[in-house]
């Protein structure tokens, strides 16, 4: 009698594809010695790894499929799931390694707008003695996808792109204004940068992108717009970038720009978003979010109508119609009169991933609560395009995770939050929390570096009848394990010793959400208010204070921490901002002493 074992090698390769678990791959290849083999095959590890894509956003393959080698993917995969593994923890190890990257000594080539009327560029010898250099803070730090490259923005409006490899500035470009906000796309040849900055001679902003191909001198300035509203996010998909603006009547209008053909144009949506606004774009569609404590409202444009919409637009001028959908939360978290700001990602099988920073306002934006939000992004043949009698959808959703900040206001920066951020691979997030004690000086005293994984999918609802037993299931690696025999907390080692330097206490002015939000005058999601039927629960608030409902837990959920040693931000100079790659283990910290500390969790 034939049996499997009697199969050739393809056929049992073959059988790989009808496998979507990474656990299911392992246990088939390890059920039996003459299945062994597999493990030392591209094409095993190609499989691992579009299983894990289905699941999770993964770092792009190095090379292109037919070219990537079994280490290179192995490697890959393998690093991803031992940072799942590390997140899994209480607490983070002490880095393999702590390095700096430090504006070198000597002459910089500086690039800047040539005029108003022009898109050429002049360069400038940007000396590292010069005030725009010397004792000027690192705002932000922007860890790249390719591992290789780091984006920093200083307080004299200078962008540089680094090759984290060398410690070399690649180019460095000056914005020209405060920094609104911004995104990039990288590819083989070079990256696409997209920024908006305030004006220095008018109130309006400027949208502007760049092309830096490798190798190249300098960058070249492809678009630059002055914005008709303020700007609160950009986008860049493919050749289709722009911002999300907001009008002073509550209107979100759309920039479209194709930055390979130039075209450019912009058009009002008409849809009311007045809470702090967040966009992103997955593979097929550009998504609007805002949310409170009850609902999330989501817009959703398919990218291919905006690109042919962007094409044709003289002769066809009516814009094209955003599936909307009412994100209904089965409990809301604080009260209505919050100031919810949150932060969108793509994530794998089209869903769309948000982290949220809450805040109190009570006469100051006093930091209260983060949440984690996951939900179906993906429009589709179900779409209600075109059917006037559906012009929405209601779904409902969770929260994934719920932190509640407790004492209230120890969150770093509540004002501008930037101490917080998404993921590079949107698989985590990360903020920095103060102690409930300040020194002396006033300034918070940093306490710890918490971290959160993304689900993997929808989680199961939170409510009040399950609060003491919800949590959010992370897992061990997706069958992983047999492969990370050798991790173990042993295997870290300590980092060198911080060097001290000089203390500047002094916030950004840059804020996640751009600085002309209005903080001091919340409004409610009301667009969709007629809609619900469903009866608000209590807050967390209520719900500590009433005896008949079940006490609600600071946490919801698991957070890994990384505990902070005893004044180590002033050995830094303050810390501005933090990003995290969260498949390859490192953390960037923006500093006060010109540069940008980064930790690598991994060997």
């Amino acid at each position: 009698m034939s049996s499997i074992l009697s199969l050739p090698d393809e056929a049992l390769l073959e059988l790989l594809c009808y496998f979507s678990k990474t656990s299911d791959c392992l246990n088939f290849a390890s059920c039996c010695r003459p299945f062994l083999f597999m493990k030392d095959l591209r094409v095993f590890w190609l499989r691992i790894f579009d299983c894990e894509s289905a699941v999770q956003p993964m770092p792009p393959l190095p090379r292109p499929r037919q070219d990537v080698s079994v280490d290179e993917l192995k490697r890959l995969v393998l690093t991803t799931a031992r940072v799942d593994h590390m997140l899994q923890r209480e607490s983070m190890p002490e880095p393999v390694r702590t390095w700096n990257l430090h504006i070198p000594d000597g002459m910089e080539i500086l690039h800047s707008d040539a005029g108003p009327d022009s898109l050429e560029l002049k360069s400038s010898e940007l000396p590292s003695s010069d005030e725009r250099v010397q004792n000027t803070p690192q705002l932000w730090a922007w860890l790249m996808t390719d591992g290789i490259h780091l984006l920093s923005m200083s307080k004299s409006n200078i962008m540089r792109l680094w090759d984290m490899p060398r410690k070399a500035i690649l180019t460095s470009i000056d914005v020209m204004g405060t920094l609104a906000c911004w995104d990039y796309a990288i590819d083989s040849d070079g990256v696409t940068l997209i920024v908006n900055s305030d004006d220095s001679t008018t109130p309006s902003e400027i949208f502007r992108a760049w092309r830096y191909n490798w190798g190249d001198e300098s960058p070249t300035l492809l678009l630059r717009r002055r914005l008709t509203a303020d700007a609160r996010s950009n986008f860049i998909q493919g050749e289709l970038t722009g911002c999300v603006m907001i009008s002073e009547d509550g209107n979100a209008i759309i920039y479209l720009a194709n930055w390979v053909t130039l075209k450019e144009m912009e058009f009002n949506t008409h849809l009311q978003i007045p809470h702090a606004l967040s966009s992103c774009t997955s593979s097929k569609e550009l998504s609007l979010y805002a949310e409170d404590a009850e609902h999330g409202l989501h817009y959703a444009y398919l990218l291919e109508d905006l690109a042919q919409y962007l094409a044709t637009y003289q002769a066809s001028p009516r814009p094209p119609t955003a599936t909307t959908f009412l994100i209904d939360f089965e409990y809301p978290t604080m009260m209505d009169d919050d100031l919810w700001i949150p932060t969108t990602r793509p994530l794998s099988d089209e869903l769309i991933g948000v982290f949220s920073r809450v805040a109190r306002l009570d006469g100051q934006v006093t930091a209260q609560t983060v949440t984690l939000t996951v939900f179906k992004a993906f429009i589709g043949d179900d779409s209600p395009f075109d059917r006037p009698g559906r012009p929405f959808q209601i779904r409902g959703a969770n929260r994934s995770f719920i932190h509640n900040i407790d004492p209230p206001g120890i969150l770093t920066c509540p004002e501008s939050w930037e101490l917080s951020s998404v993921g590079i691979f949107a698989r985590a997030s990360v903020w920095m929390e103060n102690s409930p004690e300040l020194r002396s000086d006033g300034s918070p005293l940093y306490r710890a570096l918490c971290l959160v994984r993304f689900p993997k999918e929808t989680t199961r609802p939170v409510s009040p009848s399950t609060l003491r037993s919800i949590d959010v299931e992370v897992g061990d690696g997706e069958g992983l394990e047999s492969d990370l025999d050798s991790y173990s907390a042993s295997s870290y080692s300590e980092g060198p010793p911080l060097v001290a330097s000089d203390v500047e206490s002094m916030a950004p002015d840059a804020s996640a959400f751009g600085p002309s939000t209005n903080i001091s005058q919340p409004q409610n999601l009301t667009p969709l208010e007629d809609l619900v039927t469903t009866t608000p629960m209590a807050s967390v608030t209520d719900a500590n204070n009433d005896s008949s409902m079940p006490t609600v837990p600071k946490t919801i959920g698991h957070i890994c921490e990384y505990r902070f040693p005893p004044d180590w931000p002033e050995k830094n100079g303050g810390i501005y901002t933090v990003d995290f790659d969260d498949a390859r283990g490192r953390i960037a910290f923006a500093t006060g002493n010109q540069g940008i500390l980064i930790f690598d969790f991994l060997d």
